[in-house]
């Protein structure tokens, strides 16, 4: 293929599929346009550095996949995270009992969040934990805090690719490298 059929498949592409791939940053984000902003040109970039190698119709699966990665990547980059230094350490419980402290301070963080974003947990929450109980009523909920069917579609997905991989993690006593499984759990050099 000519570099400028390449390039007008490609423009082709990004027209027809970049709304999508923004939907999905900004639910990924909860709503941070400018991160939203920056995931989505990643993903674009690294599409066209392989459109070579990409069918036409299997451009929107592999950039969506990209676009995941990315905010992957950049949610496990340490810098992104603000240390809390505490007395404590972390141990892993060794009971089914909820600590009351955990309680307290996901109670909190649910207060803070907007009634959009508080519909966009229940509904994925409800996705992994009860999937098949979803019914009209839910995406209608979605719907008066202004998510379409295919925002449901892409907060589904997440969530249930999420659940999926927590899952086999689980059942595999995999454990995450350890870059990733110390952060936030040791004091970082400032």
């Amino acid at each position: 293929m000519r570099g400028g059929d390449r390039e007008a498949e490609f423009r082709e592409y990004l027209l027809a599929d970049r709304t999508r791939l923004m939907r999905t940053a900004l639910l990924l984000t909860a709503g941070d346009v400018y991160t939203a902003e920056d995931l989505v040109q990643t993903a674009c970039t690294r599409v066209y550095l392989h459109w070579h190698r990409i069918k036409h119709e299997g451009a929107g699966p592999y950039a969506h996949r990209i676009l995941i990665n990315a905010f992957l990547d950049e949610r496990r980059r340490a810098g992104r995270h603000p240390e809390v230094v505490t007395a404590e350490t972390l141990e892993p419980r060794l009971t089914d009992v909820p600590d009351q402290t955990d309680t307290l301070a996901i109670r909190n963080a649910l207060l803070d969040l907007a009634p959009r974003q508080r519909a966009m947990l229940d509904f994925a929450l409800q996705v992994a934990l009860r999937s098949g109980a979803i019914g009209d009523a839910d995406f209608a909920r979605l719907a008066e805090h202004g998510f379409s069917d295919e925002d449901a579609w892409d907060i589904a997905a997440i969530a249930a690719f999420f659940a999926m991989s927590n899952r086999l993690a689980n059942m595999s006593d995999m454990r995450p490298n350890d870059e990733f499984y110390l952060m936030g759990r040791v004091p970082g050099k400032r």
